[in-house]
């Protein structure tokens, strides 16, 4: 009886130390900017580290822009894109790379701390 109920501990501690592992490891930063009255933007980073796969996110939105206006965005000096402002104002950059996406855009891995610019305004990663 004894030798059942080691297994039966064992193979549940094996199933929770599994569980907890499959779960991964997320990383979310996010920055937001100002510009101006109107003028703002927001940055979110996210990395998720799910054993040998991961898949990295990172999204930049501009809002209460000058319609057709460009703004240039980088990470720590390091070109990243560019969004252009559409007829109200707003505008997106979505980078994907890994899980389904694979390849689809170079991300360099990001920390907190790490300063993002969206043209003239900058901000600096924290975890949210």
């Amino acid at each position: 009886m004894n030798s059942l109920r080691r297994i039966v501990v064992g193979l549940a501690c094996t199933a929770i130390a599994a569980a907890a592992l499959a779960g991964g490891l997320v990383t979310k930063l996010e920055a937001r900017m100002r510009g101006g009255p109107n003028l703002a933007a927001k940055a979110a980073y996210v990395n998720e580290q799910n054993g040998t796969r991961s898949r990295q996110k990172f999204t930049v939105e501009v809002q209460g822009a000058q319609p057709g206006a460009a703004f240039g965005v980088t990470v720590n000096g390091s070109a990243i894109g560019v969004i252009t402002a559409d007829g109200l104002g707003r505008g997106k950059l979505d980078l994907v790379q890994g899980g389904d996406n694979p390849g689809q855009s170079a991300i360099p891995a990001m920390n907190a701390g790490d300063t993002v610019a969206v043209g003239a305004m900058s901000g600096t990663l924290a975890s949210r």
